[in-house]
C-alpha cells in the first residue's frame, strides 16, 4: 500500500495538513523582523539556521478570522518552497500543530470546489481523520504569481524593527 504521513494542524477553526517530505522542521513562533512593503500576510523574516526566511501567516493568506482563539503560542512550520521561478525555505505560521497522520493514498478524496472559502489549486485533497474533514495543502501553490514575484525581490536587508 502506498502511505503518505502528513504534519495535521489547526488555523482557526479550521484543520489542514501538508505533506511531511515537504517540511524542513516545525518550530516554535521565532523572533521576526518586519519588513517594509510588503502585503499583509508577510509577517516578517527570520533567521533560520543562518539564512534570512521569509514568514507567511497562513490565516491572512486564507482570510481566516484574525481573533485569537487560541494562546498566543504559535508554531511556524519550515518548508522548502518551489515553484516553476522561485525556491527558497519559507516558514508558515500555524496556530497549533496537532499530530503527524499516516493514511493510505486512497484515503485522500477529491476536495470539492463548490462552496469553499479557498481557492481549489491551494488544495490537493481532503482527509476524512478522527472524525475531522483535514484539508491537505498543495504547498507549492499556496502563493500566486504576483506574490512569489514580490518574494523574489524583497530586499532582506532592509528590515523594520
Amino acid at each position: 500500500m502506498d502511505k503518505h504521513k502528513f504534519v495535521y494542524f489547526q488555523l482557526w477553526e479550521e484543520y489542514f495538513a501538508i505533506d511531511v517530505d515537504k517540511i524542513i522542521e516545525v518550530m516554535e513562533m521565532p523572533k521576526m523582523a518586519k519588513l517594509p512593503k510588503t502585503p499583509d500576510f508577510v509577517m516578517g523574516v527570520t533567521n533560520f539556521r543562518g539564512e534570512i526566511i521569509p514568514v507567511i501567516d497562513l490565516r491572512k493568506k486564507f482570510m481566516l478570522p484574525q481573533e485569537e482563539i487560541f494562546s498566543k503560542r504559535k508554531y511556524v512550520i519550515v518548508i522548502e518552497y518551489k515553484s516553476a521561478d522561485y525556491q527558497n525555505k519559507i516558514g508558515v505560521v500555524v496556530d497549533r500543530i496537532i499530530d503527524v497522520i499516516e493514511v493510505e493514498q486512497y484515503d485522500i478524496t477529491h476536495f470539492p470546489e463548490l462552496g469553499s472559502r479557498y481557492n481549489p489549486e491551494f488544495i490537493f485533497g481532503v482527509i476524512h481523520y478522527d472524525d475531522k474533514f483535514i484539508l491537505v495543502l498543495d504547498i507549492e501553490k499556496i502563493l500566486e504569481a504576483a506574490e512569489v514575484e514580490i518574494l523574489k525581490n524583497l530586499d532582506l536587508t532592509q528590515t523594520d524593527g
